[in-house]
């Protein structure tokens, strides 16, 4: 037992440190280390309950699991924040943006209609929906006439142009006063749309990104049935998404850099904070959970709860005073995420 007790910590800090390492190998140099990622939030508990365990036995070896958690505090502050919104501090009104991926409004299930009711009431001046459905044939589900009957001018990426349209939308409240495409992907709806607006004296660039999904079908994996050809489909869809998303998020790095206005982008990226990718654009601009969210921030609405895959970030000239997920609404596998915004 006291030899296990001086193995485990060393494995456990060994196999730690090679996870965070990983973050910083680009996918498309070495796409393995992008699935080490995934094991650093288990990793991070695991240090957690080790080090009170060896804690409680006085044990000198606590110094492993101690390490294993001071060399991981970026991805603990990734994790987890305990920022606080006082409405009473804001001198002026902010803007509220609403970000969410709706499953093109989950018309398998036939809960569209509820949903598209609950984007439609929504209060957000500034409102950017990824994999968006619209059918112009039945009124109800007519989202893009709905919207304009509020007031809200759109900006929608269609690539099938027909009644029934499915891809990306900006609808907001302010005065659009350019709007643009950039392809991420030719064969794919998933790509990056953005609208200039106008606030008061200032104008405000807005992203709406929705960058490579990897489709994996979860519910398949209740079935034992080929489970190694499941297996290895699992790590090839993880692996291409990776190094797709790497090359997308350079496209949109770059078209940021010609932008000559403040600006936010949101929407679903697909990666998870622990990854190459998540800090390649946290480097760049502020991410708005780790600015002014609270709890856990996780915005996946299916088994894998623990997933934060839904981000805003912001450049410099924008400062996020509140970000939240919003679980008011489950007509999606992914939850809205919001965020308050105010021009510096």
């Amino acid at each position: 037992m006291q030899k296990v007790l001086k193995i485990i910590p060393w494995v456990v800090l060994i196999i730690t440190l090679i996870c965070y390492s990983a973050v910083l190998i680009p996918p498309e140099k070495f796409w393995a280390a992008g699935l080490l990622g995934y094991g650093i939030l288990p990793l991070m508990l695991i240090n957690l309950i080790l080090f009170v365990f060896l804690s409680f036995l006085r044990k000198k070896s606590l110094v492993l699991p101690l390490t294993g958690i001071i060399t991981g505090i970026l991805f603990f502050n990734i994790t987890l924040q305990f920022n606080f919104y006082s409405p009473e501090s804001n001198q002026t009104k902010p803007i509220e943006l609403l970000s969410y991926n709706v499953g093109s409004f989950d018309m398998a299930r036939y809960s569209s209609p509820s949903t598209i009711e609950w984007i439609v009431n929504d209060p957000a001046e500034i409102k950017c929906i990824q994999e968006f459905y619209n059918d112009s044939r039945r009124p109800e589900l007519n989202v893009m006439e709905r919207m304009i009957s509020k007031g809200f001018s759109s900006h929608i990426f269609l690539p099938n142009q027909n009644y029934q349209q499915s891809g990306l939308a900006i609808f907001t409240r302010y005065p659009v006063i350019h709007k643009g495409t950039l392809i991420l992907n030719e064969q794919s709806a998933n790509n990056c749309i953005y609208v200039d607006v106008q606030v008061l004296k200032d104008t405000i660039r807005i992203y709406n990104v929705h960058l490579a999904s990897m489709r994996i079908p979860l519910s398949s994996y209740k079935n034992p049935d080929n489970y190694d050809g499941k297996i290895k489909s699992l790590i090839r869809k993880l692996k291409n998404g990776g190094i797709r998303r790497s090359h997308e998020i350079d496209l949109i790095i770059r078209h940021t850099e010609s932008c000559d206005y403040p600006f936010i982008i949101c929407g679903d990226f697909n990666d998870i904070p622990y990854s190459y990718n998540y800090l390649k654009l946290r480097n760049h601009f502020t991410n708005s959970f780790e600015e002014s969210g609270s709890g856990y921030g996780f915005s996946f609405n299916r088994k894998l709860f623990f997933l934060r895959i839904d981000h805003h970030f912001v450049s410099d000239g924008i400062e996020p005073i509140r970000y939240w997920v919003d679980r008011s609404i489950n007509g999606s596998d992914h939850f809205p995420t919001r965020g308050l915004y105010q021009i510096r």
